[in-house]
C-alpha cells in the first residue's frame, strides 16, 4: 500500500481472502463484530495505529514503515 487509505483495503482484502467474517475478526481481536464493521466502512479512519497493527497482525499481515521528514521550513 502506498498510503494508509490503500493500506485499509488491503485489510479487508486480506480478511476475505483468508475466508474469515468481520465476527471471526472481532473475536480474534477481542472486539465486537459491530466495531470491526465500522472500521471496515469508514477505511479504518477511526481505528488508532495500534488497532490497525493489531488487525493486521491477526491476519498475517506485514506492515513496514517509512517516515520522511521533508522540507521542515515548508508550511
Amino acid at each position: 500500500a502506498a498510503s494508509l487509505a490503500e493500506l485499509a483495503t488491503i485489510l479487508v482484502k486480506s480478511r476475505i481472502a483468508r475466508g474469515w467474517t468481520q465476527s471471526q475478526l472481532a473475536e480474534v481481536l477481542g472486539i465486537a463484530e459491530q466495531q470491526v464493521q465500522r472500521y471496515e466502512s469508514t477505511g479504518y479512519r477511526a481505528a488508532s495505529l495500534a488497532r490497525i497493527c493489531d488487525v493486521a497482525s491477526a491476519l498475517g499481515v506485514e506492515i513496514s514503515e517509512r517516515g520522511e521528514l521533508r522540507d521542515p521550513n515548508a508550511a
